[in-house]
């Protein structure tokens, strides 16, 4: 039976790469979280990307005050971005660009499971166990590929844009 971790991944990576996948486990960290636990806020360095394995995650935009401007308080009870469940990913596209966290990750549900890789575990990925990055890198870019398709609103991935 395959590792919670592997079966975030498993729908994702070409079916010659699926029995590589328990490799990743000494790469990534079990990190477990309760409900209303702040995850991190907007602005903090991104260095890791998040796994769902069990529970939930909300990602929040600051509330903005009169002025337009981030509140002060109470920033991750500002707009609900979207909530991702077990198999979500998310802190990926800050992560790659090398930006700051865009939005604040809350834990949304009790025993909230993530599996945390950071840049120092990548790296060492990459230079360890090349095969077994490139894998992980093909499901992330993949999955963000449906991602943009959801978002579009494109069901096969390609569509026409009407002038």
């Amino acid at each position: 039976m395959p590792s919670a971790l592997s079966s975030v991944l498993i729908p994702l990576v070409e079916a010659e790469w699926t029995g590589m996948l328990e490799g990743l486990a000494p790469f990534f960290r079990e990190r477990r979280y309760s409900a209303g636990a702040i995850i991190f806020r907007k602005g903090a360095l991104a260095h890791s990307i998040y796994l769902i394995t069990s529970g939930e995650v909300t990602l929040w935009a600051p509330k903005l005050d009169s002025d337009g401007g981030a509140s002060a308080e109470n920033t991750h009870l500002g707009r609900r971005l979207v909530r991702y469940v077990n198999g979500g990913i998310f802190g990926e596209l800050d992560f790659f660009l090398r930006h700051a966290r865009s939005f604040t990750a809350v834990a949304s549900s009790h025993d909230t499971v993530l599996q945390v890789l950071t840049r120092d575990a990548l790296q060492s990925m990459q230079s360890q166990a090349p095969q077994l990055a490139a894998a992980l890198e093909h499901a992330l870019l993949k999955y963000l590929s449906f991602q943009v398709n959801a978002k579009l609103g494109l069901s096969d991935g390609v569509r026409d844009v009407a002038n």
